[in-house]
């Protein structure tokens, strides 16, 4: 997530727990029911997040050095005015407690912003959601066909509290951010196999460095590191990062659940794939006009066993999907054959 829309969220949360309409902080106005909350939201987002003020004062529509004002004039303000006090404390507090893991979410845009600021992505475009349900409080994930297996990884991820790492004093800044790559980069099984070349790649450093971070968070319980060699040898066949679950879910997390809309797909254990009939297959590749030929498609699962890849398949519109991408089209019938057909057709009717 960039620094923008971290302070757009920030904003969002700011509004909300004030009864303000959303994007109320960029109005012009002066009033203070609108100056105290965009000033308290300025000051937490370079105090908490170091978020520079040309990004704060292009988010409210302001100036940088209105930004700059509210930096200056924090403390006196806070020492000497009780209504901004209260509302630096109230925002304050609601940003702690979304950043550190709280036991429950006060409604579903405050989850959607936790989960937001701890790894979860949406798309604009979306044809799937997630919806995710903590007791009484539920909120929508929206993503695609191809992301969501990622997103729901990320989902129970940022559940388990990687602010714990975030806040971590025994971690350097940089061993932070390599934990954040690792999370990115994982896979369904929590395994991520980038190699250290990629990192000193992306972070423009030496192997040591990359090696003395992982060392760290290794040594903090944090990550896991496996060498699988040959029998017999010391040749490496293949090495991966397993991130290591510290124990630290949330009262929330214990009621959390997170189904999927808009497919047949649901995040249960005892959730069981159906095989789609021909009609149906082909009914979904008209609606999405994409010249599949479904026997051909029903036949080729049915070989595999319906499988993908090692695991077995869970969603097959989304695997018509991947044949559109993959142009596993049928070929287009030429003018000409268009015609014999419906000469040949014409010829049992006499």
């Amino acid at each position: 997530m960039t620094e923008e829309d971290n302070f757009k969220n920030l904003c969002s949360l700011t509004t909300r727990i004030l009864g303000l309409p959303d994007g109320s902080l960029a109005l012009k106005s002066r009033r203070s029911e609108l100056q105290i909350p965009r000033s308290v939201a300025s000051v937490i987002a370079m105090m908490e997040d170091d978020i520079h003020p040309t990004i704060i004062a292009k988010v409210i529509n302001h100036n940088r050095c209105s930004v700059y004002h509210y930096q200056n004039r924090h403390k006196s303000n806070y020492a000497n005015w009780e209504r901004y006090r209260d509302t630096f404390n109230k925002i304050y507090k609601a940003y702690k407690d979304l950043e550190g893991g709280k036991d429950f979410f006060l409604d579903g845009d405050y989850m959607r912003v936790y989960l937001l600021k701890n790894g979860v992505k949406e798309v604009k475009n979306s044809d799937i959601s997630l919806e995710v349900h903590s007791d009484k409080v539920t909120c929508i994930i929206k993503t695609s066909y191809f992301d969501f297996n990622n997103q729901l990884e990320n989902v129970k991820l940022a559940l388990k509290n990687p602010a714990e790492v975030r806040y971590s004093k025994k971690l350097t800044p940089n061993a932070k951010l390599l934990y954040a790559e690792i999370t990115a980069l994982c896979n369904m099984n929590g395994k991520c196999t980038a190699s250290t070349q990629y990192f000193c790649r992306l972070y423009e450093v030496s192997r040591g460095s990359i090696q003395n971070w992982l060392k760290m968070l290794d040594d903090n319980g944090y990550i896991e590191r496996t060498v699988i060699f040959r029998q017999g040898s010391k040749e490496i066949l293949s090495r991966y990062i397993k991130l290591k679950d510290k124990g630290s879910l949330k009262n929330y997390t214990d009621n959390t659940n997170i189904n999927i809309t808009n497919t047949n797909l649901t995040d249960s254990n005892n959730a069981r794939f159906k095989k789609p009939t021909l009609d149906e297959v082909k009914n979904y590749c008209i609606l999405r006009n994409n010249n599949i030929d479904a026997e051909a498609f029903i036949a080729y699962y049915e070989s595999k066993g319906w499988m993908v890849g090692s695991g077995k398949m869970k969603n097959w519109k989304a695997a018509v999907t991947t044949w559109e991408k993959k142009n596993f089209n049928k070929p287009t019938m030429s003018k000409l054959d268009a015609q014999i057909n419906a000469w040949q057709e014409a010829k049992k009717l006499i």
